[in-house]
């Protein structure tokens, strides 16, 4: 007992420590870390009791998971706002001269734009307009997305597994590898915050699961994903965000140090 209370206290003082270090408030640390829990939750919740009690909470989660609803517009969001500021954060760090993290964030960018793209169909379902014949026939949803054709499912699927665990295993990898407070400054462009492994463990558990255990295509396995999707996209919004507050952060200090030697 006493052992799982000292490893409780070091987990603690750690996530504190390093929500300090990147200047984050410990509420709003805190409510990054609580928000994606609670969306699985909920949502498991629900699934939960319309397995057992089918209606009315099987409409409920129809209309949670369904598209165009609770959680894809927030999907939507979160994803496109993150390939913004990662496209706004490429340029800035292109004029400082550093060109190689410039081009990891443009491709971040590019990553995540498509993404959002992608979540709405390019904008087909707001339009209106149809699918083009050869796509429709290989699109399992019949709708101008390359994600809904099977083998492009597939090896997303995998692609989101592999950049869930980074965004699960690397920040906590982290603070084993070096001493606080000596975190080298780079390991901030390139780890999230302790407090978005929460976001990004979500989906690394339910890719896991559906990779290991259940692999089938079940509706309410398959749409209890967009849960962990919003999830994995609000973990990159927040480490979006969280690097654009650190470089305004440290514009201000360069000219207040500066305003100081004048």
């Amino acid at each position: 007992m006493q052992s799982i209370r000292t490893s409780l206290s070091s987990g603690a003082r750690t996530f504190l420590a390093d929500t300090d270090e990147w200047g984050l408030t410990y509420s709003s640390g805190l409510a990054i870390t609580l928000f994606p829990l609670i969306v699985v939750g909920a949502v498991a919740v629900i699934a939960a009791l319309s397995f057992v009690m089918k209606a009315p909470f099987r409409d409920v989660f129809r209309l949670v998971t369904a598209e165009d609803s609770l959680l894809e517009w927030p999907q939507f969001l979160s994803i496109f706002s993150a390939s913004v500021i990662f496209g706004w954060l490429s340029i800035q760090f292109v004029r400082q001269g550093r060109q190689g993290v410039g081009l990891v964030y443009l491709l971040l960018a590019l990553g995540t734009f498509f993404v959002a793209g992608e979540e709405i169909s390019w904008g087909q379902r707001i339009f209106g307009w149809s699918t083009p014949d050869t796509l429709d026939a290989i699109n399992h949803q019949g709708e101008t997305n390359v994600h809904n054709i099977r083998w492009v499912q597939t090896a997303l699927g995998y692609v989101l597994l592999l950049g869930a665990a980074y965004g699960t295993i690397a920040p906590i990898a982290g603070t084993r590898l070096w001493g606080r407070p000596a975190r080298p400054a780079l390991s901030f462009l390139f780890i999230p915050p302790l407090c978005a492994v929460a976001a990004f463990l979500m989906p690394f558990g339910y890719r896991l699961f559906r990779v290991l255990i259940w692999p089938g295509t079940d509706f309410m396995v398959v749409k209890f994903g967009e849960a962990p999707e919003l999830c994995l996209y609000f973990g990159l919004l927040v480490f979006a965000w969280a690097n654009l507050r650190r470089l305004r952060v440290t514009r201000q200090e360069t000219v207040a140090s500066a305003v100081r030697m004048s």
